[in-house]
């Protein structure tokens, strides 16, 4: 199952600027929010419950 990933103004306008800056992280973000938005508990993004 894939799940939709909302990107807030923030969140591109932080991804803009970190992009400009270190552009050769591109593929490790693209990545990241592939894996995310198919597996969300998966190990290596570290993600926990909110209490």
């Amino acid at each position: 199952m894939k799940f939709v990933l909302l990107r807030s103004n923030a969140f591109v306008r932080a991804a803009r600027k970190t992009l400009k800056r270190q552009p050769e992280l591109a593929s490790n973000i693209q990545n990241t929010l592939e894996l995310l938005s198919t597996d969300p508990f998966h190990p290596r993004l570290r993600t926990h419950k909110l209490n």
